[in-house]
């Protein structure tokens, strides 16, 4: 995702600003499932009960 944002900020060249675009929109897509993904919750439950364990 840094290379992307570099790509943003510095280029001139429309197609490489696109293709950095579509880079960082779908690396925001897939971080943003992986938040959602029931494997992810599960393990987050796991590590907060073995940090806090009553």
């Amino acid at each position: 995702m840094l290379i992307a944002s570099i790509a943003l900020a510095k280029s001139q060249n429309a197609q490489s600003i696109q293709y950095a675009q579509m880079i960082a929109d779908d690396h925001t897509a897939a971080g943003n499932e992986l938040a959602t993904c029931p494997l992810h919750l599960m393990r987050h439950l796991q590590l907060a009960k073995a940090s806090h364990p009553n």
